[in-house]
């Protein structure tokens, strides 16, 4: 089994954010800062935390998900990554304007829980399991519910406390990148194989 270089290298940065004192202040994207900084948060901001139960829930998520996808396909990791991690705050400074500042791989993590539930999904079909397949796509409408759930509601269905506010917008957007790179990446897979991801829907 491959180790998830990327994956456990970028845990270990949030990690060391959260416990160096003034760091993750630093990092985090903040609306009112504006200029050369603004646009360097809009990538570290992701890496940052409010709290321990915020690092621990995004970060359990992370390694499990990123493990998924950085093992199966390195490719696809950067993709999801790539496409995720600007678009989320993008989706953040347009669609959450209530939102003054923001941290977290929540929408990072949404992004591979996509990313992973299509190539399962298509590594079964392959396979010609019936089963499988249709437990991907329930695992997809989960989450679809809990960010409506979350929308609806405004609160967090797990991370909770402190200054830690819910924010629906970024998980919808890192879902669809996530859909977007698995639709699009060429995956590598254990045999060294190349395919077309998009076969997943064929």
């Amino acid at each position: 089994m491959k180790i998830p270089r990327l994956t456990l290298a970028a845990a270990a940065l949030a990690a060391a954010i959260f416990l160096l004192p003034g760091a993750s202040e630093l990092l985090a994207w903040d609306r009112d800062v504006g200029g050369l900084i603004s646009w360097l948060t809009v990538l570290t901001a992701h890496l940052t935390h409010w709290d321990l139960s915020h690092l621990v829930f995004d970060l359990l998520a992370w390694i499990v998900l990123g493990t998924m996808v950085e093992t199966h396909s390195r490719r696809l990791w950067a993709w999801t990554i790539g496409l995720s991690a600007p678009l989320v705050s993008l989706f953040v400074l347009l669609a959450a304007p209530d939102v003054s500042i923001y941290r977290g791989l929540s929408g990072l993590d949404s992004a591979l829980f996509i990313a992973a539930a299509l190539m399962i999904r298509g590594r079964a079909q392959k396979q010609d399991d019936p089963g499988v397949p249709w437990i991907a796509v329930s695992s997809i409408v989960a989450l679809v519910a809990k960010i409506t759930w979350e929308w609806s509601t405004g609160d967090s269905l797990f991370a909770r406390g402190g200054e830690f506010v819910t924010v629906p917008q970024a998980h919808l957007a890192g879902a669809l990148a996530g859909w977007i790179a698995a639709r699009t990446c060429v995956v590598t897979g254990p045999k060294r194989s190349q395919r077309q991801l998009s076969e997943i829907f064929s």
